[in-house]
């Protein structure tokens, strides 16, 4: 057994060791997976140069150019003022065909002109630009519903009055024999709604072809067809129309209501009006 200096001695050997070892602070050191961040640098801000706003451009004051206009020739002219009269001038475009023609013939039929499908000259032009309305036709005319001018290949519907009221181009009989359509003063005799077939001119296709017809000369009829009207004379005798003109036709025409036929179509120039009018 040691003596009690030397547990003293002992003890304060240890005691001071143990005080290291307990006080001392443990560093532990930086491995190979440890990093060691450098202290933030202030990050440069992009340097943005403002140019100057460009400013907007005023609203330009000159007028946009309008596209060109189509001069009104006279001969487009002519065309607006005969359909402004009512007569069948076909396409209003300036160009005057056959269309044209039969509406100047139309014209001149009632103006007691003399019935032709010659061209237009400057003074017809003008008489045609002072027209405001279609003649009232002869006294002794008057009474007549229908007039069909074989020259113009048109129709002049007419009231008690002796008034026009409306022009219906039509196509007549193809010639002065077999197939013509018989002038003179005739009366509505028949009509019939719907489409008939004719016993002597079938259709090949074998469907009905007369539509609507008004009979007013033994067999010879108004009547709307499916094929075109055109401007001469095409038909078996009959007065061909366009079926909407026959619609409004066969609501007008009756029974015993009068009919004129006059004309020729395969002369230069005929009497307007049949010779009833001063021409």
């Amino acid at each position: 057994m040691l003596p009690a200096a030397t547990w003293v001695t002992a003890a304060a050997l240890v005691t001071p060791v143990a005080f290291a070892l307990v006080s001392s602070p443990v560093v532990a050191e930086p491995g190979p997976e440890t990093s060691i961040s450098a202290s933030p640098t202030e990050s440069s801000s992009p340097i943005i140069s403002e140019s100057p706003s460009t400013p907007a451009p005023e609203p330009s004051t000159t007028a946009p150019t309008a596209p060109p206009v189509n001069p009104v020739t006279p001969e487009l002219q002519m065309e607006m003022d005969l359909d402004a009269l009512g007569l069948p001038t076909g396409k209003v475009d300036g160009y005057v065909n056959a269309s044209t023609r039969r509406a100047l013939c139309a014209y001149r039929d009632l103006n007691g002109l003399g019935a032709t499908r010659g061209q237009p000259g400057t003074a017809l032009m003008s008489k045609i630009s002072s027209s405001s309305d279609l003649p009232l036709l002869p006294r002794k005319l008057f009474g007549v519903k229908a007039l069909v001018s074989l020259t113009c290949q048109t129709a002049y519907i007419t009231n008690n009055a002796g008034y026009i009221v409306r022009v219906l181009p039509v196509s007549t009989g193809k010639d002065n024999g077999y197939h013509e359509t018989r002038r003179g003063f005739k009366r509505v005799y028949w009509k019939y709604n719907g489409w008939q077939a004719s016993s002597l001119f079938p259709e090949p296709d074998g469907r009905p072809g007369l539509y609507r017809p008004i009979y007013f000369d033994r067999g010879i009829a108004f009547h709307g067809v499916r094929k075109p009207v055109k401007t001469k004379p095409q038909s078996h005798g009959c007065v061909r129309t366009w079926p909407k003109d026959q619609d409004w036709l066969w609501k007008r025409l009756k029974v015993r209501d009068r009919v004129f036929v006059y004309g020729n179509y395969w002369s230069k120039k005929t009497a307007s009006l049949g010779g009833y009018s001063k021409a």
